[in-house]
């Protein structure tokens, strides 16, 4: 396969030093003969330099080699291509430096620290569906159903499978968990089970999922279990099937309870690894209830009972939306962009685990991978762009989310700490 880069040393080389040996020029280059000559005919093919013969000379050297026109031309637009390159390693390794900078001016470790890579997304999440059976108060979906951006759209498995494989190679050790959630109930996918199964056994990481736990009849507990899914977090939101009603609307505690209670019951019976998590989004309807869901759901042998703090969904939600763009300055860097890759129902990669109208979108799957999404200028600049407080992304400068996000070092925990908690400390 040609190589420019080989081929502009050899122009340049020969421009230098005309009456040169191969063996000489192959040293010089650190090149083989064999490679030498490779590049040599194909530049000779191509009308780029040709050879003279110099038989009678007393130095005995048999060739010299002289740049055609096109060559000369050839070595110009080479050249230009080298400086293109340089200058945008020099930029990018500039923007690293400026953003290491900038998080030391900030007085914190913002930026890759603890388990964050710059090398790939500690995080990747996989938004399976855009379907939902409940219609919670406290989330975008009813709203977004409205849309245009709606589209009742199922993840192809395609980009799940080739998800998996970047994971299990490029993101070994990096990426600490894929987690399938969605904007809508994951579990409607009628493909879920084997999407998720194969997660677990190829990907090379943790995987879990969060439902609302509506749709686990016993058939679908058994076949959850049988994947090796490794923690189900479901949502519950309410002590009392009255709160629950008002903030799950279209579902019924006692049905969702009565789940729960038979998942934990099969994976006592089925010796399963599997960790059960029950969550709460404690917002003004059901905040009374807090210590109640805690008292009973920690006496039922869950693995943890998770108490979340209610977000905007990007300042979607109407009622909690905060405008923050006249107080810049005092904000913190939103965590995700350091963080998070996600996958859609859309098959398009995305910055945003909040943004339903598809303004995080970044590019499609198919042609692109998340390890070059990750690397890529917009990233760096979106980093930095948080890291500064001084926003050209307008989808990030109206959101109030960032004070919801916690860093490794934060006091608050999140859900990456609750993750690292029950999945790997048995390892550790």
């Amino acid at each position: 396969m040609e190589n420019s880069q080989d081929h502009f040393e050899v122009l340049r080389r020969i421009e230098k030093e005309p009456e040169t040996t191969q063996r000489k020029l192959a040293k010089d280059l650190g090149f083989s003969l064999g490679k030498l000559n490779y590049c040599l005919k194909a530049l000779k093919n191509k009308g780029f330099i040709k050879t003279r013969n110099f038989k009678k000379n007393p130095n005995k050297i048999n060739y010299f080699y002289v740049l055609t026109p096109r060559g000369i031309s050839e070595k110009t637009k080479l050249t230009f291509n080298f400086m293109k390159r340089k200058m945008k390693e020099y930029d990018e390794l500039k923007n690293e430096l400026n953003e290491s900078d900038i998080a030391g001016l900030k007085g914190n470790n913002y930026g890759f620290v603890g388990r964050l890579s710059k090398k790939f997304p500690s995080q990747v999440m996989v938004d399976l569906t855009e379907v939902c059976n409940l219609a919670c108060i406290h989330c975008t979906h009813p709203e977004f159903k409205l849309s245009t951006v709606y589209g009742k759209r199922m993840l192809d498995p395609k980009f799940n499978k080739k998800m998996i494989e970047e994971v299990s190679t490029i993101g070994k050790g990096f990426t600490k968990y894929i987690r399938y959630t969605s904007n809508g109930e994951p579990l409607v996918h009628p493909k879920s089970y084997e999407m998720i199964q194969d997660a677990v056994e190829n990907s090379g990481t943790k995987v879990t999922l969060t439902t609302n736990g509506t749709l686990l009849n016993e058939k679908r507990m058994f076949k959850i279990l049988k994947t090796g899914l490794h923690m189900i977090d479901i949502s519950t939101d309410a002590a009392s099937n009255e709160t629950y009603k008002k903030i799950r609307v279209g579902g019924d505690l006692d049905v969702t309870k009565s789940n729960i209670l038979k998942l934990i019951k099969l994976r006592e019976e089925a010796k399963s690894k599997t960790k059960i998590i029950v969550s709460f989004v404690e917002q003004k309807e059901n905040t009374h209830e807090v210590e109640d869901f805690k008292r009973y759901w920690e006496s039922k042998n869950v693995d943890e009972v998770l108490i979340r703090r209610l977000h905007s969904n990007s300042g979607s939600n109407l009622q909690d939306k905060e405008k923050t763009e006249s107080n810049q300055g005092n904000r913190k860097p939103c965590l995700y962009p350091w963080e998070r890759v996600i996958l859609n129902a859309r098959g398009k990669l995305a910055f945003c685990p909040t943004d339903w109208y598809a303004k995080s979108e970044l590019c499609s799957y198919e042609n692109n991978s998340i390890e070059e999404v990750w690397k890529n200028t917009f990233y760096k600049d979106l980093r930095n762009q948080h890291l500064t407080c001084n926003f050209s992304n307008k989808f990030c400068k109206q959101c109030p989310d960032w004070k919801n996000t916690s860093w490794p070092f934060d006091k608050n925990k999140s859900y990456a700490d609750l993750v690292e908690k029950i999945l790997y400390k048995e390892i550790s």
